[in-house]
């Protein structure tokens, strides 16, 4: 895998909300699920065709992640298909430029 351009780590709080018959809003925290996106400035066509093979298997796969908290963290996490924009050749190599993708991790913590 070339280089990677930029990694986002975020998530979002897995609660449950209620309205109390007062009208009051109660939230019962369950915990936080992270999301992290990778992009990439260019992957090689294989690379691309790799990845659309091993997602269609479907499941959760392991992803070792940059954490704030910790440093580097590693996870279960469904995987979107790859986002890309420009299919070029540089030279006689077949590449996708501008390559995204969104990891959603299974647990929440």
């Amino acid at each position: 895998m070339p280089r990677i351009r930029k990694v986002e780590v975020g998530g979002a709080e897995v609660a449950k909300e209620i309205e109390m018959a007062s009208g009051k809003l109660v939230k019962e925290m369950i915990g936080f699920r992270t999301t992290v996106t990778a992009e990439w400035d260019w992957l090689p066509a294989e690379t691309i065709t790799a990845l659309h093979t091993m997602l269609r298997q479907g499941g959760y796969f392991t992803v070792t992640y940059p954490d704030p908290a910790t440093g580097e963290t590693t996870a279960k996490f469904s995987i979107s298909y790859p986002t890309t924009k420009i299919f070029k050749f540089n030279g006689t190599e077949p590449r996708w430029h501008e390559v995204s993708l969104t990891m959603t991790a299974q647990e929440v913590v």
